[in-house]
């Protein structure tokens, strides 16, 4: 295994590493260092872990190409872990595992601009494994694209007892193109599903916002919160999620998690006529939460009900105004209009 090392204290001075690597068994590692920038490098079918960033401060990786096929087990295309104020942008990775991983004491670390495919998406975890770790904290991941992965955005820990934790993450702007887990947490994690630990993730998870979520689900349910019985997930917020199962809405599967819901979808009631005070009724919908948008003078939604996980979705709305009409994106209105 290749390691890159070094440390340096004037903040100012930055080591700039450009690499064309087309390398069959050794990782690009960096370990105990900071203020580095990886550019414009590709990494070819390694045997492990492409990248990898350990007990390091300040490091961008930016615009690299890591290629693997999907049937590679552990060759995850960034790995960060101890290490804080990492940046990874601008890059195209295609794995057999993870297309980036996010490992023990990660703190303020950005991604932005990823697309990942094939491979197990973007994962905070595996945690939990050792009962004494530091935790994950301050993470920010926007504008990715998913494209034919196994997971999208995925935390996962653990079943035992742990004192790690994961706690102000931000999903913000990310695509699915038929994803089997688009949005995940999983605290009964275990590979293969062998020697399993068979007790609760003492992993704490909190603050985490899936905002601004679209695309296509290759399964039903899009979105799988298993949390921990004796450590609820805390504070999860979902807004703006959007995605459909072969042409309808698909669902969501909670367990053990308290959070909120908001957001928009569209549908479409063009043929049924609106009019200034007219009654507009919803059935409850499959999507997690659905709010109704209309175009020109607006719409009044009062009572509401309970929607999958948490949140809640209006069912009675008002039409005010000029005649106008609702937009379709991704429902039947007939499945929601009584």
């Amino acid at each position: 295994m290749g390691w890159m090392r070094g440390q340096k204290d004037d903040m100012l001075h930055v080591w700039a590493v450009l690499l064309r690597l087309i390398i069959s068994e050794k990782t690009l590692a960096f370990q105990n260092v900071r203020d580095v920038l990886v550019t414009g490098t590709t990494s070819i079918n390694s045997q492990l872990f492409h990248i990898v960033i350990d007990a390091s401060q300040n490091v961008r990786v930016d615009r690299v190409e890591i290629v693997a096929p999907d049937s590679s087990p552990n060759t995850d295309g960034i790995h960060v872990e101890d290490s804080t104020g990492v940046t990874i942008t601008n890059s195209n990775i295609g794995t057999g595992d993870d297309c980036i991983s996010i490992g023990q004491g990660t703190q303020n670390l950005w991604i932005e601009g990823i697309k990942c495919g094939p491979g197990h998406g973007i994962s905070i975890g595996s945690l939990g494994k050792q009962a004494v770790e530091p935790g994950v904290q301050n993470v920010t991941v926007k504008n990715v694209i998913m494209t034919g992965t196994q997971n999208g955005l995925r935390i996962k820990s653990w079943a035992r007892k742990s004192i790690g934790f994961v706690k102000s993450v931000l999903f913000d702007g990310a695509t699915m193109n038929n994803v089997d887990n688009p949005i995940i947490i999983d605290q009964y994690y275990c590979p293969g599903r062998i020697n399993c630990p068979g007790q609760n993730s003492g992993v704490k998870i909190s603050q985490v916002t899936y905002s601004n979520v679209r695309g296509t689900s290759a399964t039903q349910v899009a979105v799988l919160f298993k949390c921990s019985p004796s450590s609820w997930c805390q504070g999860i917020r979902m807004a703006n999620v959007q995605l459909s199962y072969r042409g309808q809405p698909s669902t969501a599967s909670c367990q053990n998690a308290i959070g909120t819901a908001s957001g928009l979808m569209y549908i479409n009631i063009d043929n049924y006529g609106l009019w200034p005070g007219r009654i507009v009724t919803l059935r409850r919908s499959r999507i997690m939460h659905l709010q109704i948008s209309i175009h020109n003078k607006g719409v009044t939604c009062e009572r509401k009900l309970s929607a999958p996980c948490f949140g809640t979705v209006p069912n009675k709305c008002i039409i005010h105004g000029d005649r106008t009409s609702l937009h379709h994106e991704g429902n039947d209105a007939k499945n929601l209009l009584n």
